[in-house]
């Protein structure tokens, strides 16, 4: 990549800026799928991957970091469906990915209902975000919806209401979207910041008596 600056790492993590494109994730080894032998080799694999393990889903990591014409070539070698994380709320954003991925993790849905569930924000703009996502998304039912993951303070961090995470997990489960649930939602765990929100499973016993399990 001849325009690639030189060891440099993402400070600002905007879509479709050289920046995210082009410099490492943390300082991480980075791959440059302009190059025929990286792209055509990882395009490759995601077929002999899916043809030898046949997964019913892939989940992509860190998509805007890549090339948007990389992804709609992985995903036709993939044949099967394939959610991209991009991490933020702009709408446009994920939208230009949903041309090119089968699905995008939904994001700004999230962040709303996070402010609608834990800050008293208008139930108003869910039908806001809902509007912006029928606007920009190839298939906003396409999306993968989620209230909790590994990358964010658990719902239950800040404020302890289950009543409220009850409300919001019954959007998650009845709304647009396919339903991603995060494990330990069962078991009620509240974690914040990471790695606090990757809380081992098994001191629980898979407790069933807990009231989100039942």
């Amino acid at each position: 990549c001849n325009s690639c600056p030189v060891q440099c790492t993402i400070q600002n993590y905007v879509c479709f800026t050289d920046d995210i494109e082009l410099c490492r994730t943390s300082g991480l080894p980075d791959l440059n799928q302009t190059n025929s032998f990286v792209g055509d080799t990882l395009i490759s694999w995601v077929s002999d991957l899916v043809d030898r393990f046949e997964p019913d889903g892939l989940r992509i990591d860190t998509v805007p970091e890549i090339d948007p014409n990389f992804w709609k070539q992985y995903q036709q070698s993939a044949g099967i469906y394939a959610v991209g994380e991009v991490f933020t709320s702009d709408v446009s954003c994920i939208g230009t990915y949903s041309q090119v991925l089968d699905g995008v993790l939904s994001y700004p849905m999230y962040f709303t209902l996070r402010n609608v569930f834990q800050d008293n924000y208008s139930m108003n703009t869910i039908n806001t975000t809902l509007n912006q996502y029928n606007q920009n998304l190839a298939d906003p039912g396409a999306v993968g919806s989620f209230i909790d993951n590994h990358d964010n303070p658990r719902f239950l961090c800040s404020d302890y209401d289950i009543i409220a995470y009850k409300s919001a997990l019954t959007y998650i489960l009845t709304g647009a979207g396919i339903p991603i649930i995060y494990y330990g939602t069962e078991q009620e765990f509240s974690g914040c910041n990471d790695p606090n929100n990757r809380e081992v499973l098994w001191p629980t016993n898979y407790n069933t008596n807990a009231e989100l399990f039942q």
